[in-house]
């Protein structure tokens, strides 16, 4: 007999740290649509965020012996932990975050019979700093994991677009990394007290990992140079962190924050009167991206500061007080935080449904159910 959709059972399997919000929404709109479905989730380290929903958690979390101890035997042997527990829980349905997620994936469908949906990140082949050999290598990787999926979900119409017109006969998507209900919570903190704000400066909030390319540098030398009343609020995590805190130690208008659980990001945006997402477009990923910050400034009802080479944050919601474009260079930006006023932020302004992570729910379980 049939498994209906609610019997089944879904495995997300991603290679990568247990705090994705993506992730999280996409868990709980299937046990909210599916109440009864049993929900697994395959991680590399770490105990995710929970929300009401009730799943359950395999922290994969494993280093090789100190002579083995490296990217690459650290992958293999995730790999193959990931693929003892995927026997074991025997899903219907596997959910694959990532191409490395993908790949396993792949390799388990091969052997035992089920669904692989492949969430594609970005252009998983086109990101920075992968080389030409890392790039050759994950595009036939890329295709053979494709040629396994049932369906592909991406992130930005640009990048469905890219992956219809690459493979034509495969069931493509779009689900944005939207904001939920749920994420519209009370603050955590009042952001002005914690930070000795006054209530008649401007906050300029960057929200993210701190890597390279993401703008941190530019905004650091920026805001150095402007006068106090100019606030840089960095929140985040990554390899650039001690560079932000140093800067923090010694400019006063220049604050680190940790980083806070996914569902409250938008409270603490709602509190700055812009929010900051510059890439250095090195690779046509980040030119196409549309990004966790740029939805998470929306249902903040705040205006983002974006670079004019990101055409699809350009494209995707056209507001010219929401969505406010300069060009990647510290003259620009300088000149257009200066020009920013307090009564430029507008918190009545209405946020369209393409915009809400309730929009695309009945999409994602149909997605499960095909």
């Amino acid at each position: 007999m049939k498994k209906s959709l609610s019997q089944k059972c879904l495995a997300h399997v991603y290679f990568s740290n247990g705090t994705d919000s993506r992730l999280m929404k996409e868990i709980h709109t299937a046990r909210k649509l599916c109440p009864n479905m049993n929900i697994s989730y395959i991680c590399k380290k770490g105990t995710p965020y929970k929300t009401n929903s009730d799943f359950k958690t395999y922290d994969l979390s494993y280093e090789c012996p100190f002579i083995f101890n490296n990217k690459f035997f650290n992958f293999i042997a995730w790999s193959l932990r990931a693929l003892n527990c995927l026997r074991k829980i025997r899903p219907d349905i596997i959910h694959a975050h990532g191409l490395p997620s993908a790949m396993i994936s792949g390799l388990f469908k091969s052997i035992h019979k089920c669904t692989l949906i492949y969430d594609a990140r970005e252009l998983e082949t086109k990101k920075n700093n992968l080389g030409w050999f890392r790039k050759f290598l994950l595009k036939y990787v890329e295709r053979f994991n494709i040629y396994m999926c049932n369906s592909i979900i991406t992130v930005a119409p640009l990048i469905k677009d890219f992956y219809k017109k690459k493979y034509p006969k495969k069931n493509i998507l779009l689900i944005p990394n939207a904001c939920s209900k749920q994420e519209d919570i009370k603050p955590v903190f009042n952001l002005r007290e914690k930070l000795k704000i006054p209530k008649e400066d401007l906050i300029f909030l960057y929200i993210g990992g701190l890597g390279k390319s993401r703008g941190i540098e530019l905004y650091l030398n920026t805001f150095q140079q402007l006068s106090d009343k100019y606030h840089l609020v960095i929140m985040g995590d990554g390899v650039l962190k001690s560079e932000v805190q140093r800067y923090a130690n010694s400019t006063n208008n220049i604050h680190y924050l940790a980083p806070v659980p996914w569902m409250a990001v938008v409270g603490v945006a709602k509190q700055s009167d812009s929010v900051l997402r510059m890439l250095e477009i090195l690779n046509e990923s980040y030119r196409l991206a549309l990004p966790n910050t740029y939805f998470q400034a929306m249902a903040a009802q705040t205006p983002i500061i974006i670079n004019k080479d990101c055409i699809e944050m350009l494209n995707f919601y056209k507001d010219e007080h929401m969505v406010i474009p300069v060009n990647y260079n510290q003259a620009c930006l300088t000149e257009k935080i200066i020009k920013m006023s307090k009564n430029r932020k507008n918190k009545s302004y209405p946020i369209p449904s393409i915009l809400t992570w309730e929009h695309y729910e009945a999409l994602l379980v149909q997605t499960y159910s095909n």
